[in-house]
């Protein structure tokens, strides 16, 4: 088959495409932005610019226009969170990608997006990654909505929020909405999950959790500063504590940008635990546990 990737440079977009070059005989189908460059080189690997913000630059990556043929399955990556304005461009592109699919007759969208907590007030990072999966299926192209908590992997900006806290701060300072649910899980799980629904046909808009364990986010804190110090992070809570602070001091220890970083801190306000979990019922076998992927994560981190 033909995969599509876009957003194949992204985090889980890289891992993508080098676990589907090992492991399937599939042609690639990457997306590359001009200020990106393309990746890895490989001969089933076709890099291709795209542009998302019209209708000729998604179909023209989309489509038979290429000249190894249309996408057979297509893999939509993309989250806009560096740009401020990003719920209106999340919309606007899935929307589009959506429709163009649809016309260039792709068989099925493997979408990753965010596990959306139920009968909760949604935080805009929350509300965007649901908004997007409803706009990618509504043009009748089969939907596989993949939802994830946190990624735990070195590029996923979440995973290196956890990291850097825990690391320059063996006491954390915390709000007490840090106690909220998160289900964290291996990048290279979460890719393998993709890559597995690569290879089973969804019926209609099929969402399917994953996860590997359960725990407060404050909890995963202090896992990971087990790790880093050989002994747990301690976590004092208070009552208030200002969203904008805590984005600088992300910015300040870890690079994150801190529109980013208070977008996806803001989303801590959300459980976002599986309900269901379908990872073994897809990939054949049980999730990575959290703190062996943490020992792994913090030993390429010190490097």
């Amino acid at each position: 088959m033909n995969i599509a990737i876009i957003g194949a440079r992204g985090c889980v977009g890289s891992a993508l495409v080098k676990k589907l070059i090992t492991t399937t005989g599939h042609t690639i189908i990457a997306s590359y932005r001009p200020e990106e460059g393309v990746g890895v080189a490989h001969e089933r690997v076709v890099w291709r610019l795209v542009d998302l913000g019209s209708d000729e630059g998604t179909e023209r990556f989309l489509s038979a226009q290429n000249s190894i043929g249309p996408a057979d399955v297509l893999v939509y990556l993309v989250h806009s969170l560096d740009d401020r304005k990003f719920e209106a461009m999340d919309r606007a592109f899935a929307d589009r990608t959506g429709r163009i699919a649809r016309k260039v007759g792709v068989k099925q969208i493997i979408y990753l997006g965010g596990i959306i907590p139920k009968k909760e007030l949604l935080s805009q990072h929350l509300r965007s990654r649901q908004e997007t999966g409803k706009r990618l299926g509504a043009h009748g192209v089969p939907l596989a909505e993949v939802r994830a908590s946190i990624l735990l992997g070195p590029c996923s900006v979440s995973y290196r929020m956890v990291y850097w806290l825990s690391r320059r701060f063996p006491v954390v300072i915390m709000p007490r909405w840090s106690t909220t649910k998160c289900s964290p899980i291996a990048l290279e799980d979460a890719v393998a999950m993709v890559a597995a629904l690569i290879e089973r046909r969804s019926d209609g808009h099929e969402i399917f959790e994953i996860g590997s364990e359960t725990m407060g986010y404050d909890e995963l804190i202090m896992r990971s500063g087990a790790v880093v110090h050989g002994r747990q992070s301690r976590v004092i809570y208070v009552g208030w504590f200002p969203l904008a602070i805590i984005a600088w001091v992300v910015q300040t220890i870890s690079g994150v940008p801190r529109h980013i970083a208070a977008a996806l801190m803001g989303s801590l306000k959300n459980d976002s635990m599986i309900e269901r979990n379908r990872f073994i019922e897809v990939v054949g076998r049980a999730p990575r546990p959290v703190d062996e992927t943490l020992r792994e994560l913090a030993q390429v981190m010190a490097k």
